[in-house]
């Protein structure tokens, strides 16, 4: 289901600049912005928590991106970042989120899970003579293991990811560092025996006295009589060994008080035969903390010889948390990194607005995807349409997208979406009404363009929710044109909506200006959230008013008050959208075609490609195999002419057999050779068309080919059927040259033909000769002897004898004249 949360602004209204600086990546990344930036960074930090950024909700974008770090260092950079306005810098961000994505995407991101804050501790340790505790040293270890790791990790594909490979090369992994604290201080922060010889020795002798110390009151304790002792238990308070005695029984017992229960029945008593042990006790436990005082010294010695690294590796660390969480962000959310456009133009592809993305994801609905090209020659767009049509949801998504594209944030919308670099963008959104401050709605939209027209400029984007309302229309639209013009002619770039009937006309009038509206379906009264670019739209007043109840007579009423040609042209926009409607329908059905043609045809031509280059592989088989045959022929004349010499044969008939066997031969040789050529010009012969012939002459095509693939060509005063493959269209017809058609008798020509023992090509050509002859001869009847056998050469006859242009008709023969062994074929 597509629907839209709101399509007016909810949360107050304010116009505010975003001045975008030039820096790092992220805010407080080690180096920070340039020195020059100073003042540039002042004037962001004026305007970032309620300006143009509230309006546009950047810094809902930036909790929700925050929510995917690891550590608190990743959320922080995140919270403060920025955009910037420097077109290589947003390339370089935008470089690094990428490649952070794509490590996402192939499962194979940095090891950073475990990253912890140590910065109040490294604070702690540039104070000369201060200590780090156990706990500390061990979280700078862990935060040295996870420098070392990702350093790995990402060294190990700095080709593929060389953005992500010069950041890290910001980690310096501390190894000897590394090993001490593992040496001295365990998992659970406490320094280990193994820190130095001194603290073993030491421990050893405080857990003996200790073992001895409790024997002697456990001893104690068994001989004292249960009138006297609570309960059988040593414990400890005050750090000294004490046993719970009864308050009435303290006279049995010589010792200390340390303590007694909140109710007073019970005492615990450091007995005074115990007392030698528990000082020594106490003596070896001072001794053991001086140790460990003096190994946690060396180890901070250490760490702080190293300060300056950590602390530049723990930025380096939250700045790739924080590109990982806006990658895992990008990948939650389907977004994808854009490309900067450096000329000025922004063109969203299937974009959408990311709050309500997140909004609706809870809920399972669908947000309808924004399509829009802007900027270059086109410096305005006015959109137009009902309300709730989703008119300030395009202008929100359009500066949020952009401030989330320059801050190097990926943005829900096609990989293929290329964003235009701002300077500075100003939003003009909702109402900032204020009783209090005595600020009336107009007032307050007017104060605000009072500062965008004197700090707006050529690298501006304003953003003009409602233009021209809020006062007397006609005054309304005159004050709105003239600020369009200011800020047009300032090089400004501006999209703003409106109702305003005259702001159209504006619209068209201007090249460097478009008209968008947002859809209605006017079936169904309800809007489509679709912005449609070129034609300006309907705010459908007295349709979804009378959709909403208002009575009948009251909107027809309105329509009256209105005048004819409102009416007018709110119908010819109508009829221009329900055109506009049909043309696109008919645009995707004629695409459809369109593509299902070219389909079809690359089908077509790659199955033609197949079908040739197999029978020129078939006819290539079958010249090798006749030149085999000629070789194995040779060889036999070889034998024959010996034969013939032997028997005293004249030299005239063996230099006959042997140039016969040559010109067979080289005909061979040329057919190979014009096979293994590029394929010639492929064209659809038809009567009449010029060709060059196999053996070299021209002559011109009389009739089309026939089923075996042969073409009746004139050539001279010959009519000859060759191959269509062996033939070349020739540039020109062949010159006309003067020939006398030979006389044929019909007393020379036979009208039988015997084609027994022959092939199916070798009787074509015989049947072709013949048929020829006969014309000449004014017969009009030729008997085909072929003989019954197998009958598969009279089937290839007969079908032959059916496409040929010179043959009327064709009968098996009667009883008397050969039956189904000969044909019998009149010719016209």
């Amino acid at each position: 289901m597509s629907a839209h949360p709101y399509s007016e602004d909810q949360t107050g209204g304010c116009a505010r600049e975003v001045q975008i600086h030039k820096g790092r990546a992220f805010s407080g990344a080690s180096g920070g912005a340039q020195e020059g930036d100073g003042q540039r960074r002042c004037e962001v930090d004026l305007a970032m928590d309620e300006g143009t950024l509230s309006k546009l909700e950047f810094g809902r974008i930036r909790e929700l991106v925050a929510s995917y770090a690891f550590s608190s260092l990743g959320r922080e950079k995140i919270i403060a970042l920025e955009p910037s306005g420097d077109a290589d810098e947003v390339e370089a961000r935008l470089k690094r989120a990428s490649e952070m994505l794509e490590l996402l995407r192939t499962g194979e991101p940095p090891p950073l899970e475990g990253i912890r804050d140590i910065r109040s501790s490294l604070h702690r340790c540039s104070l000369e003579g201060s200590v780090l505790q156990p706990d500390e040293l061990r979280a700078v270890r862990e935060v040295l293991g996870i420098i070392y790791k990702v350093r790995r990790h990402i060294k190990a594909m700095r080709e593929k990811y060389p953005s992500l490979f010069l950041l890290s090369e910001g980690l310096s992994p501390q190894p000897e560092l590394e090993r001490t604290i593992d040496e001295a201080v365990d998992p659970e922060g406490r320094v280990k025996d193994s820190a130095s010889p001194e603290l073993r020795r030491v421990r050893r002798a405080l857990a003996a006295k200790r073992e001895a110390l409790r024997d002697e009151i456990e001893r104690l304790l068994a001989s004292l009589p249960d009138s006297v002792v609570q309960e059988r238990i040593v414990t400890i308070r005050n750090g000294r060994y004490v046993i719970p005695i009864k308050s009435g029984g303290m006279g049995r017992v010589q010792g200390v008080v340390h303590d007694q229960s909140a109710s007073g029945a019970t005492l615990f008593v450091e007995p005074l035969a115990t007392l030698p042990l528990q000082n020594e006790v106490r003596r070896l436990e001072l001794e053991e903390g001086r140790e460990e005082e003096r190994v946690l010294a060396g180890l901070t010695d250490m760490v702080r010889e190293v300060l300056p690294e950590l602390r530049s590796s723990l930025e380096v660390l939250g700045e790739l948390d924080a590109l990982y969480a806006l990658a895992s962000y990008g990948l939650n959310f389907g977004a994808h990194v854009p490309k900067v456009n450096r000329e000025g133009i922004t063109v969203l592809i299937s974009a959408r607005h990311p709050i309500l993305l997140e909004r609706y994801r809870r809920t399972g609905r669908e947000v309808v995807p924004l399509d829009l090209k802007f900027g270059g020659d086109v410096r305005l767009l006015l959109i137009t349409g009902p309300n709730a049509g989703g008119k300030t949801v395009v202008l929100k998504a359009l500066g949020l997208l952009t401030l989330m594209a320059q801050a190097g944030l990926p943005i829900p919308a096609s990989p293929d979406t290329e964003i235009a670099v701002y300077n500075k963008i100003f939003a003009d959104i909702g109402d900032e009404q204020s009783l209090e401050g005595d600020i009336s709605t107009f007032a307050a939209h007017v104060t605000r363009w009072a500062r965008i027209c004197s700090e707006a400029g050529e690298d501006t984007l304003v953003l003009l929710d409602e233009l021209g309302t809020s006062t007397d229309p006609d005054q309304g639209a005159a004050l709105a044109m003239a600020l369009l013009d200011h800020l047009l002619e300032k090089g400004t770039k501006v999209v703003a909506t409106t109702h305003l009937g005259r702001l159209k006309l504006y619209a068209h009038s201007r090249k460097d200006a478009l008209n968008a509206s947002m859809e209605f379906d006017r079936e169904r009264l309800t809007p489509t959230f679709r912005l449609k670019v070129g034609l300006p739209g309907s705010s459908y007043a007295y349709e979804i008013s009378e959709k909403l109840g208002l009575p009948e007579d009251v909107v027809s009423k309105a329509k009256v008050y209105s005048g004819g040609e409102e009416v007018r042209a709110e119908e010819l926009i109508e009829e221009l959208e329900e055109l506009r409607k049909r043309h696109e329908d008919e645009v995707k059905r004629l695409e459809v075609l369109r593509r299902e043609g070219e389909r079809l045809k690359a089908d077509y031509e790659g199955r033609l490609r197949k079908v040739k280059e197999e029978a020129r592989e078939i006819k290539r088989r079958a010249l090798v195999e006749a030149e085999g045959i000629l070789r194995r022929a040779n060889s036999v004349v070889e034998r024959t002419v010996e034969e013939l010499r032997a028997q005293a044969a004249s030299r005239r008939a063996v230099r006959w057999a042997r140039e016969e066997v040559k010109r067979a031969r080289r005909k061979v040789e040329e057919e190979l050779k014009a096979l293994s050529s590029e394929p010639s010009e492929d064209w659809d012969v038809e009567v009449g068309d010029s060709v060059v012939t196999p053996f070299g002459g021209r002559g011109i095509v009389v009739g089309l080919e026939d089923s075996s693939g042969r073409v009746l060509v004139q050539v001279g005063g010959a009519r000859i059927r060759l191959p269509r493959s062996q033939l070349k269209r020739a540039g020109s017809p062949p010159p006309e040259q003067p020939y006398s058609i030979p006389k044929v008798f019909p007393s020379e020509v036979s009208t039988e033909v015997d084609l027994r023992g022959m092939t199916y090509d070798e009787a074509v050509d015989v049947v072709d000769k013949y048929i020829d002859n006969a014309i000449l001869a004014n017969l009009d009847c030729l008997v085909l002897i072929h003989g019954k056998g197998t009958g598969a050469l009279r089937r290839k006859l007969r079908e032959y004898l059916k496409e040929h242009p010179r043959v009327r008709s064709f009968r098996p023969g009667n009883w008397g004249e050969g039956g189904d062994g000969v044909t019998v074929v009149e010719i016209e």
